[in-house]
């Protein structure tokens, strides 16, 4: 549940926390939270510094290197989901999106992905052509298409794999004796002797099953530390917050019956967390209509309203009308192609039936 005051608490965390201690404040510089439209970098990770919550990272285009602080608005993402700075390791390649400054230096870092998850979430599966067992060597072949099917790109790439590769095509991983030419697969590269190199490598079946591995290990980790929710991603420009709760507290929460009395009191012992964010939440939910006065009784849980959500969609369609005739009238290609990314993105989320993917998408 999204708290404003939290949001705003957050936000303002947020923005002291992207810059690292030791700098001067760079100059403001207002930019759209939107990934498709940030800078964004190649990078190999040199250190990480748990305590700081920082790390320092090499650039892959030009050498240098960067300390990037973790700030409470980093989004992690790992192995195609989300993750916590102890997953991650040095030598690994990643993707930075990054909040830059009017001088186009870095002022802060929105969002570290790994490879896994930058390659599956962009579907950059290339399809092996031909494989070296000899020299531990594999070349793919990707190509990009518009929407009347038309080729507009071909991406050939070639890669090393370790002797002790890891090769998922399922829940288990196997070794290098299962790729075969036409498997179409993403790769998470390290750096090794000055070289990027493959040590673990998926077809789509193996991606998505990797997720659901690090979903269940985040929940396991969650519940270890006794935390009824965890906050995976904020975003600076509209205060939103994404977070996982517990799935004891999911079950709790869809045992609350319409019409159900409950208390402060009484949810802050079911959900085990204190009186104070539940009462923030009370408010929130009473002033959304998910909670209504009820008398003697207090606060209750509101009946379902049939009628106000015919409503919702009836509004819902008139502005989705409005919405794409506005798009269709601004219409570049490069608009065009972001659009069809994200349908392709919500598409795939529908069809891993995940609904964590479906609400991000």
């Amino acid at each position: 549940m999204k708290s404003p005051l939290l949001c705003f608490v957050a936000c303002l965390i947020a923005a002291g926390g992207a810059l690292a201690a030791d700098e001067p404040p760079r100059k403001p510089f207002f930019q759209t939270d939107f990934f498709g439209e940030m800078p964004r970098a190649f990078c190999i990770i040199q250190k990480i510094d748990l305590t700081a919550k920082t790390m320092v990272v090499k650039v892959v285009k030009d050498g240098r290197l960067e300390t990037i602080a973790i700030g409470p608005d980093t989004e992690l993402l790992f192995r195609n989901a989300y993750g916590e700075m102890e997953d991650y390791f040095p030598g690994q390649h990643v993707m930075l999106f990054i909040y830059g400054d009017e001088d186009r230096k870095w002022a802060g870092i929105r969002a570290v992905q790994d490879e896994i998850q930058m390659t599956a979430q962009h579907n950059w599966f290339g399809t092996i052509t031909k494989i070296d067992r000899e020299k531990r060597q594999y070349w793919t072949r990707r190509e990009e298409k518009n929407d009347k099917k038309e080729v507009t790109k071909v991406v050939e790439l070639d890669h090393v794999y370790v002797p002790d590769v890891k090769v998922w095509k399922g829940e288990t991983p196997v070794g290098a004796d299962a790729l075969q030419v036409g498997d179409e697969v993403i790769q998470q590269l390290v750096e090794k002797d000055g070289a990027l190199v493959a040590v673990e490598m998926f077809d789509r079946a193996g991606a998505e099953a990797v997720r659901k591995i690090q979903e269940a290990r985040l929940y396991q980790s969650q519940t270890e530390k006794g935390l009824s929710g965890y906050v995976l991603d904020l975003e600076p420009m509209s205060g939103a917050l994404t977070v996982m709760i517990n799935r004891g507290n999911v079950k709790r929460a869809g045992e609350l019956k319409a019409g159900e009395r409950i208390t402060q009191e009484d949810l802050a012992q079911k959900f085990g967390v204190s009186r104070q964010p539940v009462l923030q939440a009370m408010m929130l939910l009473r002033r959304e209509g998910f909670l209504i006065e009820a008398g003697r009784k207090g606060v209750c849980v509101a009946p379902l309203d049939l009628q106000k959500a015919r409503n919702l969609y009836v509004v819902r369609g008139a502005l989705d009308g409005v919405a794409a005739r506005l798009a269709a009238a601004r219409y570049t290609p490069d608009l065009a192609s972001r659009g069809r990314l994200l349908l392709d993105v919500g598409r795939r989320a529908i069809k891993s039936g995940n609904v964590q993917s479906v609400i991000e998408a």
